[in-house]
């Protein structure tokens, strides 16, 4: 399009009668009706564009919540499995002293056992275990 045009037909309030504000008016009349026109090539890929770029805009935002709900997951996951280690751990201290306890008990009923047989047998021979008090 030419801009060396005459503008002087297109003003919009016919009482101004200065010539810049008649072409700068012109020049916006211009500007405005091109944007408006559905097959300007120019405006079309504009406006494609201006609509790629917005969904875009979407679809990022949307990425990064899916990322961050992603990460949320990750995070409760590996936090729900330490705490399920810890638990185990905390299981298998008390089984651990568990087990020592039934284990004491038991050599201790063995112990007591064995001595009562001893105590017994030398009994028989007329014999005893020196205890000595103190």
């Amino acid at each position: 399009m030419l801009e060396a045009t005459s503008y002087r037909y297109e003003v919009m309030q016919p009482k101004q009668r200065t010539l810049a504000n008649t072409g700068a008016q012109a020049i916006r009349i211009k500007q405005m009706q091109g944007r408006n026109d559905p097959w300007d090539p120019e405006q079309v890929e504009d406006e494609f564009i201006e609509a790629m770029e917005q969904q875009l805009k979407r679809e990022t935002k949307i990425n990064q919540r899916a990322n961050w709900d992603d990460k949320c997951q990750l995070k409760t996951e590996y936090k729900r499995i330490k705490a399920g280690e810890s638990i185990v751990r905390g299981e298998m201290h008390i089984a651990a002293k568990c087990l020592v306890e039934v284990r004491r008990a038991a050599l201790k009923r063995l112990l007591e056992a064995e001595m009562a047989q001893y105590t017994e047998e030398l009994n028989a021979n007329g014999k005893t275990f020196h205890k000595q008090r103190i």
